[in-house]
């Protein structure tokens, strides 16, 4: 800014400014503008750029010397907001989100919804047992102040970072999704002690500590070294929900003949002895065999099952193995629902036994060739880790190319199908769930073409008119409306007709038929992007590897290598219902729940026989004295790690605890209406001397919330304070969380 200076710019980057900021006004309803500055990759000369504009700030604001009405400060987004507040306009409201987004006409930022899925469901397997733990701490009253309460707080810090948005997103180089990987790992295994811990203080008589417990976090590729290699076993399951549980155990053993043991350490329950189907999956599966029984878990509390090896039998047969099938072989059945496949093996249909509605029900594995651009301009935007752009809108259907037949056991009925070499799934239908469970295996991703793809799986109902509307949810909460080729706030411009039209699906997208007022919901185990492109379909994107870089920032192609380098195999889980939308929710809500919040698995090897271990250990408990509503979840439940925000009396500790009412309004007539309950005898092991509301976040006290008031269209205040708490009872509406501070008398 020296005029002697021959690249001396002040004049020129002041006006540069100005008209920058008088284009800006026309979009602003005040005279407040907040000029945003940032980008990735630049600003890391903080100190460089810190003084360029205190420079920009004095000569623009120097302008006002000659008639400039332009004045420039240093501000942040309260006092931005503060100053809207102060100006009292009545303001438009915006209920829908901003997705699908794009920044250029081939450019929708649709991919990342699915890039990355192994990390995606990590990151929901940390996260379900973080929430355990923390719950676990709490109830068995551990001092948060030891070494349990630093394993915790390392365990919310790298599962914190886990949450950044080139994290769990999927849009990091491979290095860095390994160091992700790895430091999940670290935190789980810091978790794993306070576990040991919690059980050796609630399952112990005072004589003797409990066994001590294992974890086989690879049973999702059947390995556990305690089923597999132990005769006599137990396994201890913690509940993390309020309500009950039906839980089903899968474990890989080399048996053929279990008995199974409940808590009581003398009643047999019912089992089944699987083979696993290796024609149709991988050969190195370490067990021939599966272990499965239905556990019934106590709410907010652990159970204990006993498994012993007895003399083998003859291993059930697959249906596909006999000389002659019947029609009854095409058939999965349980109590709620049943399907039936063709004389080929596809899937053919699906029944709601409770209500007798059969529809048609088809699937087929696709996958969209990836776009080869060089990302010079829209249209070379390649399809990367974050955008999806398939090179035709028509994917490349995988048709089946092998029936494994069906197996039937008395707590499930299996089916197996294998589609190529590298796709293959287990269709199940459980004695007691009503919902179909479909387990796929994925991998690795041919590309000895040099052509990217991107595995899609769609379900069809024909005939379903759900006239182009889809239903996805937003992060597990409430359930929106799509359309295709629309957007509820502005008029598009649609330039790509499938990548234009993915949603993320956190938990669930469904489709509803106006005339039969039927529903179809498919429920995932992670985040995947989700569409109905035609009436009658859902169609998820379950994995993707493709070639080449979108130029959003990665830097590297999404081409994970797996294991061994060849390739990322992945298994995932959706989980189909049918029903009417009237009963929908009242089953989506509590299953997708019990996806994301999955009881917490533990095993030891049994050195003494049931019944004497029962005379020695606590095999049930629960941290509930009484039941909440079945419309209420428990958020949170943890220990503070200092003090709240209200001093806690001597001889208490205070506890941050969050519910949530999970319903919508309107969803169920009965689950949707509001609700109130007492929070001072709900759990078993306190005695709360003092509860007080406090904000969201569990920093402020309720009587210390300033919210500012706003005029809108709709009415003339917006967000109100809501006080949930009235003495000790709490009263929730749909949708609503509130946040306690419970002073507990230890």
């Amino acid at each position: 800014d020296d005029p002697r200076l021959h690249d001396y710019n002040v004049e020129q980057m002041v006006d540069g400014f100005i008209n920058a900021v008088n284009d800006q006004a026309k979009s602003f309803r005040t005279n407040h503008l907040i000029m945003t500055m940032g980008s990735d990759f630049n600003y890391i000369q903080a100190h460089m750029f810190f003084k360029e504009m205190d420079k920009l700030i004095q000569y623009v604001n120097a302008r006002q010397d000659v008639g400039s009405k332009i004045n420039l400060l240093y501000s942040t987004p309260s006092c931005y907001l503060k100053q809207l507040n102060n100006d009292n306009l009545t303001w438009t409201t915006k209920d829908d989100d901003f997705f699908p987004y794009a920044d250029r006409e081939h450019g929708f930022w649709t991919g990342y919804f699915t890039s990355r899925p192994a990390l995606k469901r990590y990151v929901n397997v940390v996260n379900s047992f973080f929430q355990s733990v923390k719950q676990m701490a709490a109830l068995a009253k551990l001092d948060n102040t030891y070494g349990g309460g630093v394993q915790l707080q390392h365990l919310a810090e790298v599962l914190g970072v886990a949450q950044h948005h080139d994290a769990v997103s999927g849009t990091e180089k491979q290095a860095v999704t390994f160091d992700y990987a790895e430091r999940l790992a670290d935190g789980v295994n810091s978790g794993q002690s306070v576990v040991q811990d919690v059980y050796n203080s609630l399952m112990s008589s005072g004589i003797s500590n409990p066994p001590l417990q294992v974890f086989c976090l690879s049973l999702n590729v059947s390995v556990c070294n305690v089923s597999q290699s132990s005769s006599n076993f137990q396994i201890t399951l913690y509940n993390p929900l309020v309500r009950s549980v039906f839980y089903t155990v899968r474990l890989p053993v080399f048996g053929s003949k279990y008995i199974v043991y409940k808590e009581d350490g003398s009643t047999i329950i019912t089992s089944d002895v699987l083979p696993i189907p290796t024609k149709i999956l991988k050969d190195n599966h370490v067990s021939t065999n599966e272990l499965i029984f239905l556990a019934q878990l106590p709410p907010l509390g652990f159970v204990t099952y006993f498994v012993k090896a007895a003399s083998n039998i003859s291993p059930l047969t697959f249906e596909s193995e006999k000389e002659q099938l019947e029609p009854n072989d095409f058939v999965l059945q349980g109590k709620y629902v049943s399907v039936t496949f063709d004389e080929s093996g596809n899937l053919h249909s699906i029944t709601n036994l409770t209500s007798g509605t059969t529809l048609p029900l088809l699937q087929n594995f696709m996958y969209y060739s990836g776009f080869p651009g060089n990302n010079s301009g829209g249209q070379n935007q390649a399809s990367g880790a974050y955008i999806f752009r398939p090179s035709s809108n028509t994917p490349t259907n995988i048709p089946l190319k092998r029936w494994g037949g069906i197996i039937k056991g008395s707590v499930v009925q299996e089916a197996f199908q294998q589609f190529t070499d590298w796709i293959s799934q287990v269709i199940r239908v459980y004695q007691d769930k009503p919902y179909v469970e479909i387990e796929w295996t994925i991998g690795p991703i041919p590309i000895d073409d040099k052509i990217g793809k991107e595995i899609v799986t769609r379900y069809t109902i024909p005939g379903f008119g759900n006239k182009g509307v889809f239903y996805t949810d937003a992060n597990g909460r409430e359930v929106l409306e799509r359309r295709m080729n629309y957007r509820p706030t502005w008029d598009l411009n649609q330039t790509e007709p499938v990548a234009g039209n993915y949603y993320p699906v956190n938990a669930l997208i469904g489709i509803k038929n106006g005339d039969s007022k039927l529903q179809f919901t498919v429920l995932t185990d992670r985040s995947q992007g989700g569409v109905s492109l035609n009436d009658g379909d859902v169609e998820l994107m379950v994995h993707r590897r493709l070639l080449y870089d979108d130029a959003k920032g990665v830097g590297e192609p999404l081409n994970e290598p797996g294991d061994d380098g060849k390739g990322l195999i992945i298994k995932g889980t959706h989980y189909l219902v049918l029903d009417s939308v009237e009963n929908s929710a009242s089953i989506y809500r509590p299953l997708a729940q019990q996806i994301f919040w999955e009881p917490q698995v533990s095993f030891s090897d049994l050195n003494i026989d049931p019944a004497s271990y029962v005379k020695k250990f606590k095999t049930k408990w629960s941290g509930l004295a009484s039941a909440l509503p079945r419309n209420v979840h428990l958020l949170t439940m943890e220990q503070f790690r200092h003090t709240g925000p209200v001093p806690s009396p001597s001889g208490s500790v205070p506890y941050l605890i969050r519910f949530e009412h999970f319903y919508e309004n309107y969803e169920d007539d009965i689950l949707s209406a509001p609700v109130t309950f007492d929070i001072k005898d709900i759990f078993a092991p306190f005695q709360i001397t003092d509860v007080y509301e406090l904000s969201l976040g569990g920093n402020v006290k309720y009587e210390d919330i300033r919210r500012l008031q706003w005029k809108t269209e709709a009415s003339s205040t917006y967000l109100k304070k809501v006080r949930h708490l009235s003495g000790t009872q709490v009263t929730l509406k749909p949708m609503e969380i509130v946040t306690l501070q419970a002073n507990i008398f230890i």
